[in-house]
């Protein structure tokens, strides 16, 4: 595999100048030490739904109905579906790929995998996610999702990257023809390691690759990469 590996990144961790305040975020760690080795997939959803730099600051605000991203000081400003219809758009592009990774801006009402305060009326609690991501976990389950500021912790650190040449390697096993026999192949190679980081999915992979023969071929190459 010396060719770089592909992966999604929220394009203010590059330093690209894009949020509110005409900043970034430059991750050390991303432009350091993985640019070398990942093809980085830049996306701001927010300024890819339309948003001018610099711009007012948004969050997200939740009423019984819905949870709905709009503008800090005047909550008239909706953005939800603008921010929705980008998101559908762009997940669905990249669903057609073999990203194998996404590292995403923490506290980002757009793109934070956790901890996102989500506002009501008078208090702010923390177990949001951002609207582009909360979608891109949804459609694409199989693709490690990782925070940048989770990635300064050596474990998960050292997870999230194995866990992309994993999959790295099983698109690169497929070589675009996917085959029951390809993939036992793999799981063979692997399920040492997988016993080890992960007993629960080695146990449900095995049966799954024991029970072969009760899927199709699609189907049993959706099933085995959803883990």
């Amino acid at each position: 595999m010396s060719e770089k590996i592909t992966v999604g990144i929220s394009s203010c961790l590059l330093g690209e100048k894009v949020r509110f305040d005409s900043g970034h975020k430059q991750s050390t760690y991303v432009n350091k030490e993985l640019r070398d080795y990942f093809d980085f997939v830049s996306v701001c959803p927010e300024v890819g739904m339309g948003l001018p730099v610099p711009r007012p600051t948004i969050r997200l605000m939740s009423n019984e109905e819905r949870i709905a991203l709009v503008d800090t000081k005047d909550e008239s400003n909706d953005h939800t579906d603008g921010m929705m219809r980008f998101t559908r758009e762009k997940v669905a592009e990249l669903e057609d790929t073999e990203m194998c990774g996404y590292i995403v801006c923490a506290k980002s009402p757009s793109c934070g995998m956790e901890r996102v305060k989500v506002y009501t009326r008078g208090h702010a609690r923390t177990d949001g996610v951002g609207l582009y991501t909360e979608h891109l976990m949804k459609k694409m389950p199989w693709l490690p999702v990782e925070e940048d500021g989770r990635l300064n912790d050596p474990v998960l650190k050292e997870n999230f990257v194995a866990r992309v040449y994993s999959l790295k390697d099983f698109y690169a096993s497929m070589g675009g023809e996917p085959t029951p026999g390809k993939i036992v192949a793999f799981h063979s190679r692997y399920k040492l390691t997988l016993m080890a980081h992960d007993p629960q999915s080695y146990k449900s992979l095995g049966r799954l690759v024991a029970n072969q023969a009760d899927y199709q071929p699609d189907e049993f190459y959706q099933a085995y990469r959803l883990g």
